[in-house]
This record gives structure tokens, C-alpha cells and sequence, in this order.
């Protein structure tokens, strides 16, 4: 512990090393460790994450609240999707569809706003939330400011790989979608979480993902062939796995 002012409540007192991506997250796959990576230019370290990335942020009471909301969503991504039904569109594209009597909208959506903040407040990634979104998310998480559907927007992708570099957990900015927004990879998901879903263009677009996560109804779509991301972390990590050979 070490004495500073905790980002939540505002208060000079002693604060402990916080998660910014929920501990529980790293280890749901039987893995020895889970590889380090420098979100900036996407290099491999030989950092043990199996604790996950962590920083002096919050104090211990502030750090327990927010902690609530993590157990929701560790819930809803580990236990309530894998064991939803699933559809398939004319697309040939599947999803996980939830219906609103397995979880609470709120509290999930409140955790995604938690994430994200952790995100912007750190000094771990590179990632800010753009304007005055991160002083608005703040004040919905302390019920300072009424909660929006179309704010801090989660799109949620499940991940059927089967591949070691689902294993990287890695925290980026996404250039997409006409705004500055995040991407949170960690086991068996890539989620994105846009600042404001009605500033997405076109505004077809806004409305399909505005389907996706919903009170009535949550869509989470499978991904079965590597992403922009996969792809990258592949190439470094044959580079990496390369140039330590050769030691």
C-alpha cells in the first residue's frame, strides 16, 4: 500500500495495487502464465500476467465496489453466454443470445463503464477516452450522472480459435467506428467499447449494434477466423518465440 489520492472517491489516503482488467479474467484457461505485452507497439515480454496488470489507483474500499461489478461480468462472459442458445444468420453468422431474465443490464453495463475508466485513468496503456468521457463516466459510476444505453457501448465478440494467442490478454485503442474507442482482448473474447454508439457512422451501423447490447435482449457474435488483431500478435509472437531461440 502506498498513500496517494484514490481516482474514485477523491480522497488522500492509502491505496492499494488495483486490477485494471478484473484478476479472475487471466486465469480461466489452464495456462502456466499468460504472455506480457506492451500495448504501444505490441511487443512480447516474459512478464508473468497470471495476477493481470495492476496499479495504484484506488483505495481498498473504492477497489471492493467496483470489484461487485466485476463478478457480474465474470458471470455473464464465462458461464452465462457459453450456456445461451445460439442462431445463425443468412450470413452464416453465429451468436450467443441472451435474453434479459439472465442478467442485469444495469450492473453489466456499469461494469463496461468501469472497465473502460480503469482503462483511461492508467498509466499501464495508452489508451484515453476522448473529451470528457472519462470525467462522465465517473460520475455515472458514482450515480452523479444519469446512466445513458447509448454511452460506453460494449461489443462483445466471442472467440472460437483455438489458437495460443487467444491466450494474450491485451488492452489497445480501436481506430474504427469514427471515434476513439478501446479494445479489451483477454481469453476467449474481443471486446470493444465505444464512448458514444450514436456517433458511429453510418448511422445504419449505430443501429445494428444498438441491437446487439440491449435490456431485452444481449447478441454476442462469434468470431471464428483470426482478426486484424490475431493477426498481429501471430507475426510478433513467431518473432519473439524466434529471437529468444536463437539466445
Amino acid at each position: 500500500m502506498k498513500e496517494g489520492i484514490c481516482k474514485y472517491c477523491g480522497q488522500r489516503t492509502q491505496l492499494i495495487k488495483s486490477h485494471i482488467i478484473p484478476k479472475s479474467f487471466y486465469n480461466l484457461k489452464e495456462w502456466e502464465r499468460f504472455v506480457g505485452i506492451n500495448a504501444k507497439d505490441f511487443s512480447f515480454n516474459k512478464s508473468s500476467y497470471q495476477n493481470g496488470a495492476k496499479e495504484y489507483l484506488l483505495c481498498h474500499k473504492c477497489d471492493e465496489q467496483l470489484g461487485k461489478l466485476d463478478e457480474c461480468a465474470k458471470e455473464f462472459l464465462f458461464k452465462t453466454i457459453p450456456n445461451s442458445p445460439s442462431r445463425t444468420s443468412d450470413t452464416l453468422i453465429k451468436s450467443f443470445i441472451v435474453q434479459k431474465d439472465s442478467y442485469n443490464y444495469s450492473k453489466l453495463h456499469r461494469f463496461f463503464i468501469s472497465l473502460v475508466w480503469r482503462i483511461s485513468v492508467s498509466t499501464l496503456f495508452p489508451y484515453r477516452l476522448p473529451g470528457n468521457y472519462e470525467s462522465l463516466a465517473l460520475k455515472i459510476l458514482k450515480s452523479e450522472a444519469p446512466e445513458s444505453e447509448n454511452l460506453f457501448f460494449p461489443l462483445i465478440y466471442r472467440k472460437n480459435l483455438n489458437h495460443p494467442v487467444d491466450h494474450c490478454v491485451l488492452i489497445t485503442e480501436n481506430p474504427g467506428y469514427n471515434q476513439k474507442s478501446v479494445c479489451v482482448k483477454i481469453p476467449s473474447y474481443e471486446i470493444i467499447i465505444l464512448p458514444n454508439v450514436d456517433e458511429v457512422q453510418p448511422l445504419s451501423l449505430s443501429k445494428e449494434f444498438k441491437r446487439l447490447f440491449a435490456r431485452e435482449e444481449i447478441a454476442v457474435l462469434e468470431i471464428t477466423i483470426p482478426t486484424t488483431l490475431d493477426r498481429i500478435l501471430v507475426d510478433k509472437m513467431h518473432g519473439f518465440q524466434a529471437k529468444h531461440k536463437a539466445k
